[in-house]
């Protein structure tokens, strides 16, 4: 299922994203921007009627990651990691 491994990998890349050292940043900004893309791409429908269906479950994904709005004093998903998919969305 698409939107549950999104939403793990982005979770999982969450929680670990302040113990990536400086020579592999590049890599898991990549990594995130190519999961992002084929993430946007799985949405196209293939079929007329699961249009709707394949949109709200990505986005449930991200909202339950990424894009989840969180006070700055609990917030639980790094800000860096918030703007690079954010930076993503804008550009794919």
């Amino acid at each position: 299922d698409a939107p549950l491994y999104v939403r793990c990998c982005l979770e999982t890349i969450g929680r670990e994203w302040n113990r990536i050292d400086k020579w592999r940043f590049e890599k898991f900004l990549t990594l995130i921007r190519r999961v992002v893309r084929n993430a946007l791409q799985w949405t196209l429908p293939k079929e007329k009627s699961e249009d709707a269906d394949r949109v709200a479950a990505m986005m449930g994904a991200f909202t339950a990651t990424v894009l989840k709005v969180e006070p700055a004093h609990l917030m639980q998903t790094p800000l860096g990691l918030k703007l690079h998919v954010v930076d993503v969305f804008l550009e794919e």
